[in-house]
């Protein structure tokens, strides 16, 4: 696509026509030609070079024509930066605003103006830890502190301190790089990893030691690597340990202030998943709790994020206890008013829905959420990622097979082989392999899932974990296919495996 065209398509429609009033007053005023390309762009976004050359200038004048597109670009940019700067409501773009406003002050010698603005500047950036704008605050105020009246001492003492976060909060940005790229590495290569070891090996390289890191946010930002990590291998055991660990030296260090507290509910939600997944049904409900209570004292949009957190992960612990009509309920009630939640989140309530529901033998309606997202399968899968649209694909077939769609789901399968073959040759899906062999095999004889035959192909081909290492959603689709073979009710012989597995 041309690029002006690119450009144009990223406007949204009420954007088009502020931006066409935008051109009536900064345009040209004896050539309005730049308005009408614009709208040539908006009604056809493919129309090529020559097309919109013949309807601007048909006496062919080239020059004329390029001259007019550059003309048409620059204003586009001139206006998404003004947009931009209108519609930034971030800490970082208020502490922007407010210091090119000091210098704007001080370049026409209203100290006290530029002092106000530079305090208020100061403030925000300490509040929400922009170490890099609060250095760049100082660095001004220390530039002109006689004229703004300010101690210059008392400022380059501060700098000193900001410096060192500022670098180190640099340093770590370029760790975490480094981390998830060996991390990568080692997630190929199948080699066990040591969280701790990789990172202070990269950190050392940089000249951190991270058992000496007790900011809240440069410390979050590390962990946050860590679980993505282990989210992709399911070495929830290992990550467990290793968060309560890091969240405890950063509480007994006092590190969350009242500001930290994004970091604080992160880090609660990261421990409770971990022990959730580690079928620690308890230890878990009990800290997902303490994340309520704590989100209680958040700002609206992030008390709203972490109490949808809550209401799955309590859906999630309940369905497992045994409760699966109470999580059926918490999960339909968050669903009502479905704007209110972050796409991800309504996204994962209606997959964890439809999961439910066929735990409850509801088949048609888990079939009915599966189906109900109105998304095109590329769209969720850049949402969503990779590996969550590859367990949306195998739930909706294995529905499909209870329902009796045998034809359907191996299209689907089909689809699922022909979508994620790179993805499945990854060492960390190896038991996803032998668990999509089994599906196949139920789906090319579903009269002899009870047989003593089939028995020995599940045990010679799915590997199971030790129970300390075993991840519970492995074990919800290793007793679906349990429940195949003893002829009972999967839902009991999920629930009585979970509690009783070792």
């Amino acid at each position: 696509m041309d690029p002006l065209s690119e450009v144009i398509e990223v406007l949204a429609p009420i954007q088009r026509k502020e931006f066409e009033r935008y051109l009536s007053i900064h345009g040209k005023k004896d050539d309005r030609r730049d308005g009408e390309m614009f709208r040539l762009i908006c009604e056809d976004p493919s129309i090529s070079s020559d097309q919109l050359l013949k309807e601007l200038y048909p006496d062919n004048n080239r020059n004329a024509y390029h001259t007019l597109r550059k003309r048409l670009f620059a204003r586009l940019q001139e206006f998404i930066s003004i947009k931009l700067i209108e519609t930034d409501a971030s800490p970082s773009g208020s502490v922007a605003v407010m210091i090119n406003t000091a210098q704007f002050f001080i370049e026409n010698e209203k100290f006290n103006l530029a002092a106000r603005f530079l305090s208020k500047a100061k403030w925000k950036a300490k509040k929400h830890r922009l170490f890099s704008q609060h250095a760049e605050v100082l660095k001004l105020s220390m530039n002109h502190a006689m004229q703004l009246k300010f101690d210059y001492e008392v400022l380059f003492q501060e700098w000193s301190e900001i410096k060192k976060l500022n670098e180190l909060e640099e340093n770590v940005s370029l760790a975490t790089t480094l981390i998830r790229s060996q991390l990568d590495q080692l997630k190929r290569s199948g080699e066990s990893i040591v969280l701790k070891e990789i990172a202070q090996r990269v950190l050392a390289k940089l000249g951190v030691n991270s058992d000496d890191i007790y900011d809240a946010g440069i410390a979050y930002r590390l962990m946050e690597i860590f679980r993505s990590s282990m989210i992709a291998t399911k070495e929830y055991d290992l990550f467990e340990s290793y968060v309560e660990q890091e969240f405890e030296k950063l509480r007994d260090a006092n590190s969350f202030s009242e500001n930290d507290i994004q970091y604080e509910l992160g880090f609660l939600y990261m421990i409770a998943h971990a022990k959730y997944r580690n079928r620690k049904l308890d230890e878990a409900d009990v800290v997902n709790k303490e994340m309520r209570l704590k989100a209680e004292g958040a700002g609206d949009k992030l008390k709203r994020d972490y109490f949808a957190k809550y209401k799955m992960m309590k859906a999630s612990i309940e369905t497992y206890s045994g409760n699966n009509e109470l999580a059926i309920t918490l999960l339909e009630e968050e669903l009502i008013n479905p704007s209110k939640l972050r796409l991800e989140d309504r996204l994962n309530m209606m997959l964890n829905l439809s999961v439910y529901y066929f735990q409850a033998d509801m088949f048609e309606e888990a079939l009915a959420r599966i189906q109900g997202m109105e998304m095109n399968e590329r769209k969720l899968q850049r949402i969503m990622g990779k590996e969550w649209r590859f367990k949306k694909a195998l739930i909706e077939i294995i529905i499909l097979i209870e329902l009796g769609e045998i034809a359907k789901a191996k299209l689907r399968m089909r689809a699922l082989d022909r979508t994620f073959s790179d993805f499945l040759k990854l060492r960390i899906y190896e038991r996803v392999n032998g668990f999509l062999k089994v599906i196949r095999w139920i789906m090319d004889n579903p009269t002899e899932v009870a047989s003593a035959h089939f028995e020995e192909k599940v045990d010679s081909i799915i590997e199971r974990l030790p129970g300390d290492r075993e991840d519970i959603q492995a074990m919800t689709f290793y007793c679906w296919v349990k429940s195949k073979m003893i002829q009972r009710p999967y839902y009991e012989v999920l629930v009585e495996t979970i509690q009783t597995f070792e």
